[in-house]
């Protein structure tokens, strides 16, 4: 459903998300850092609902595309997602 790559233009490691909800700990148990995201492909008719605190608190940005970089939108390294 989601790829979640550690740096912008989809470089440094990836990790490979079903659809469901991840908290912080969930990313960190799938081996993604925390607030360590700077790029994001989605698959086709998905969207994703990013969350700048854990347990999907704080401010979000809903996106339906692929984010090859976070750091326009000020999203660069802070966030848990639901997918």
């Amino acid at each position: 459903m989601a790829t979640l790559y550690q740096h912008i233009h989809y470089k440094g490691y990836a990790r490979h998300l079903s659809a469901g909800n991840y908290r912080t700990a969930d990313l960190q148990g799938k081996g993604v850092r925390n607030n360590d995201v700077s790029s994001l492909h989605l698959a086709s008719g998905h969207e994703a609902i990013l969350y700048d605190g854990d347990n999907f608190t704080g401010l979000s940005y809903v996106t339906r595309s692929h984010l090859p970089n976070f750091v326009p939108l000020g999203w660069n390294d802070r966030m848990n997602i639901y997918i």
